[in-house]
């Protein structure tokens, strides 16, 4: 397999793709269908032997063809390979595999020769593991148990010398998922990625021990696997869910140490800007991010001798599938395309980090947190949370409080402080979570220097008094709008249990919805007069960003998966700033109480 696809995917230089797949191109590109051009390629296809081929140009299926006597759906061969390393790139987000740079060992304990060797999942994904390829007869595609044989495999090499292409390195990493998932390989995929995706024709295939293979042989049709290449293409977002971390498809798609046309088990041709699923007999799902074109080839039913089908596969190919777009610029002369020109930094090692709004527990009369109801809503909310497997709980204190937060939390430990006395969710949610994760401190964030107090003799509780005694004449134009709105929507958050409160004021809607208020309310405050609301909003800005800054001052990137507790109306502005911070890699704490409640 490895020299067919090597053959396709043969690189010309080795390098870095920088985000060649995250957004459509903002340039003053357009891509027009060259009809003629997608006429020749589906000729060209159809001669090869192949059986379907979609393609899809920006999202939209511009030409389907097929040949009928072969029925759906198909062998998808080595193709499933590229899809496994989605499935664990979706488990280190959940924090199942704490990290790529995990020993296989401390997942797979029973295959002694990586323990060994300390083997680590990113060698597994980068084919360096020091496994070679060996004959079919001697190798785990004749195996009728292919997880014993896969657990007691030994090592050709030193691990992480070199790239060599191998099914056994995909079947351990399947292993590996039952592991961390605790569930079968079959069913992870399902629900993690074939239902999510819609991919109702999809299934993994077993052995004759009923393991489920990784490697190879999956079966799916070719509208299923387009939702996969569509996935990439999208940065790894599905009808606007981020299904895989974008960072993760962006390494997947980023040539490794060992080999210049290989990432995490996806293909990749640096020349041409493409990379690729590929199977034998020419499976293969390609992805062209620039001209976001999407080709899916399935042959399944004939001619599948790789000897004789294999040699159309090369260079022209990849041009013929370039040529069914042709390029319109609106300046004359080269565009210069901005992701080659300019070096970005997505590369960088990161932290992980959730943030987590809530209201303030003792401001609010209407929940009483102490009692019992409550009390299991917040041990719900906590191991809810858990999931993410933080290793840093965070806290809306200043720093300066670190010695005394952590005294009360030593105190809570011990249990000379109840949770009974302590109503603030820094306690019933912070110490809370921290406990159940094993911590033995905490860590603070805030700062509010120059921020309380006054600023010319307005304060923060005072701003709706403010605003009317002070308005010249632009505020009050809005404010039946925002009295009328707030109040319906502190009603409807009211009328909920403590979780699905929280469970909202942590979805999207929930921090558009504070952006808008702050920049429709305080932002009017005194703006043909004395800036008074803008000044202040400015300083809201800056309390957040310094939030961030003492952040970076315990970041232990990449290991470090950090959640904060901290006041709703900080989230929408944290959010923003962790998702363009190339410390940060930011997870979604909406996406966990989901799956919690």
């Amino acid at each position: 397999m490895e020299s067919m696809e090597k053959k396709i995917l043969a690189p010309a230089v080795a390098g870095l793709m920088l985000l060649l797949f995250t957004l459509p191109s903002l340039s003053a590109q357009e891509f027009q269908l060259n009809a003629s051009a997608v006429d020749s390629l589906t000729e060209f296809v159809a001669a090869t032997g192949a059986n379907k081929m979609l393609l899809y140009q920006d999202g939209k299926l511009v030409k389907s063809w097929a040949d009928e006597s072969c029925r759906e759906p198909m062998n998808t061969a080595s193709m499933v390979k590229s899809w496994t390393g989605l499935v664990i790139g979706i488990l280190v987000n959940q924090g199942k595999i704490k990290s790529v740079r995990d020993p296989v060992c401390d997942y797979l304990p029973e295959w002694r020769a990586g323990c060994d060797s300390n083997v680590t999942v990113e060698q597994l994904l980068t084919m360096s593991a020091g496994i070679d390829r060996r004959p079919a007869a001697s190798s785990v595609l004749a195996q009728k148990d292919m997880r014993a044989f896969v657990l007691d495999l030994p090592l050709d090499r030193t691990p992480g010398t070199r790239f060599s292409y191998s099914n056994e390195s995909v079947q351990l990493l399947g292993a590996l998922i039952e592991k961390a998932a605790g569930q079968a390989a079959g069913t992870v995929f399902r629900e993690l990625l074939f239902e999510p995706l819609g991919m109702s024709d999809t299934h993994l295939v077993k052995d004759e021990a009923g393991n489920d293979i990784t490697y190879g042989g999956a079966m799916t049709t070719a509208e299923d696997a387009a939702r996969i290449g569509q996935l990439m293409l999208n940065g790894g977002r599905y009808q606007g869910r981020q299904l895989v971390p974008a960072t993760w498809v962006n390494q997947s798609t980023t040539p490794s140490a060992k080999a210049a046309y290989y990432g995490y088990l996806w293909w990749i041709d640096t020349a041409q800007d493409n990379y690729a699923a590929m199977g034998d007999f020419g499976q293969m799902t390609i992805v062209f991010p620039k001209e976001r074109l999407l080709l899916i080839r399935q042959q399944s039913c004939r001619n599948n001798d790789p000897s004789q089908n294999m040699n159309w596969m090369g260079p022209d190919f990849l041009k013929m599938i370039r040529n069914t777009v042709r390029t319109e610029t609106t300046d004359p002369g080269d565009m210069p395309d901005p992701g080659k020109l300019l070096l970005g930094y997505d590369d960088l090692p990161r932290s992980q980090v959730m943030v987590v709004g809530t209201h303030h527990f003792r401001q609010e009369d209407h929940y009483d947190e102490l009692d019992a109801e409550n009390q299991q809503q917040l041990e719900k909310l906590a191991d809810a949370l858990a999931a993410f497997r933080p290793t840093k709980v965070v806290l809306e204190w200043e720093p300066r409080l670190t010695e005394r937060a952590n005294q009360r939390y030593s105190d809570f430990l011990n249990g000379a402080l109840s949770i009974d006395s302590l109503t603030n969710e820094t306690y019933q949610l912070g110490f809370r979570l921290a406990r159940k994760m094993g911590h033995e401190r905490l860590y603070l964030f805030d700062d509010q220097t120059e921020f309380i107090g006054s600023l010319e003799g307005f304060t923060f509780d005072k701003f709706g008094e403010y605003a009317k005694a002070n308005d010249d004449g632009f505020y009050n134009v809005h404010e039946s709008v925002l009295i009328e709105r707030f109040g319906k929507n502190q009603e409807a958050l009211d009328g909920l249990s403590l979780y699905d409160r929280l469970l909202v004021m942590n979805s999207p809607e929930a921090g558009t919805i504070n952006a808008q208020r702050m920049h429709m309310y305080e932002i009017r405050v005194g703006i043909q007069k004395n800036w008074m609301g803008p000044d202040w909003l400015g300083r809201w800005y800056r309390r957040n960003v310094r939030m961030v800054a003492n952040v970076l001052q315990f970041s232990e990137p990449p290991e470090d998966r950090i959640l904060i507790i901290v006041g709703d109306n900080h989230k929408w502005v944290l959010d923003q700033l962790f998702a363009f911070s190339p410390d940060f890699e930011l997870v979604s704490s909406y996406d966990y109480l989901q799956r919690g409640r």
